[in-house]
C-alpha cells in the first residue's frame, strides 16, 4: 500500500480498534451493516465468445458458478423493462458472483501435473537418505498428526515441546524484524458481517462456506477479508 506497509496473518495477527469491535458487538450496527456494492464485468461474463473460455476456468478451477445460467439472466435483463431489471440484476449478480475470478493464461498449459515455475540454489546431497521432518519430530515426541479424529480434522497436528518453543520464537523474531523495519501491528476480529465477505467474492451460502454464528455474522479465519473491514470502517466514519 502507498501509504504504510501491512504484512500478513502467517507472521502475525491484524489487530483492529474500537471501530472494527462494533461490527462484532453492536447489534444495531450489526442490522444495519451495508457492504460496498459488489460489481461484475457484464461485459465480458455477458459476451458470448467468452463462454467457453470462462466455463473451463471454472471446471479448473473447481467452480460452482454456471455460464449458461449467466447468460440466460443476462439475455432477459437486457430485454426486460425498466420496471423488471432491479430484481433480475439482482438475480444476475448473485449468480455472476458465484463464477471465479479469471487465472493468468499461462495455468491453462500446465495441466494437473504440477511444474516447476523456478529454482533457487542448489539442493544437497546427502552422504545418507534423509528423513522427512515430520517423522523426525514425531519420533522425539514433538509433534502429533494422527488419531485426533474426534478433536479436529484431518489435516490438524499438535506442536509439543521445543516444536511450541521454536514456533513461538520464530514468531517473535519476525514480528520484531518487521516492526524495526516500520511495519504496523494489528489484529482482526474473528467474526464478520456476511455482506462484506460476499463483496469479497466469497459465498457464504454455498457447499463450502463458513460457521455462522446468526443470520449476520460468520466466524471467519481469513485475515485478508478481516482487514478489508477496517479499511471500510475507517472510510466509512469518515
Amino acid at each position: 500500500m502507498c501509504c504504510k506497509r501491512y504484512y500478513s496473518h502467517c507472521v502475525v495477527k491484524f489487530i483492529i480498534y474500537q471501530n472494527a469491535r462494533r461490527l462484532n458487538t453492536s447489534s444495531s450496527r450489526v442490522s444495519t451493516f451495508k457492504a460496498p456494492k459488489q460489481t461484475l464485468d457484464l461485459d465480458y461474463l455477458g459476451n458470448p465468445e467468452n463462454a467457453e473460455e470462462i466455463h473451463r476456468n471454472i471446471i479448473a478451477r473447481k467452480g460452482v458458478g454456471c455460464i449458461k445460467s449467466f447468460a440466460e439472466l443476462y439475455s432477459s435483463y437486457n430485454l426486460a423493462s425498466p420496471e423488471e431489471k432491479p430484481a433480475l440484476l439482482q438475480k444476475l449478480i448473485s449468480e455472476g458472483l458465484k463464477i471465479p475470478n479469471k487465472s493468468d493464461p499461462r495455468l491453462a498449459s500446465y495441466g494437473e501435473t504440477p511444474m516447476i515455475v523456478e529454482k533457487r540454489g542448489i539442493k544437497p546431497r546427502w552422504s545418507f537418505t534423509p528423513q522427512e521432518f515430520h517423522n523426525i519430530a514425531k519420533d522425539l515426541d514433538l509433534l502429533r498428526t494422527e488419531n485426533l479424529g474426534n478433536i479436529t480434522g484431518s489435516r490438524s497436528y499438535y506442536f509439543i515441546k521445543e516444536l511450541v518453543q521454536l514456533e513461538q520464537a520464530l514468531i517473535q523474531f519476525t514480528v520484531d524484524t518487521l516492526m524495526k523495519k516500520g511495519f504496523t501491528l494489528y489484529s482482526v476480529p474473528d467474526l464478520l458481517h456476511s455482506k462484506l465477505i460476499e463483496s469479497c467474492g466469497m459465498d457464504t451460502q454455498g457447499e463450502r462456506t463458513q460457521v455462522r454464528i446468526d443470520n449476520s455474522l460468520i466466524l471467519f479465519g481469513i485475515s485478508r477479508p478481516r482487514f478489508i473491514a477496517k479499511l471500510y470502517l475507517l472510510f466509512s466514519f469518515l
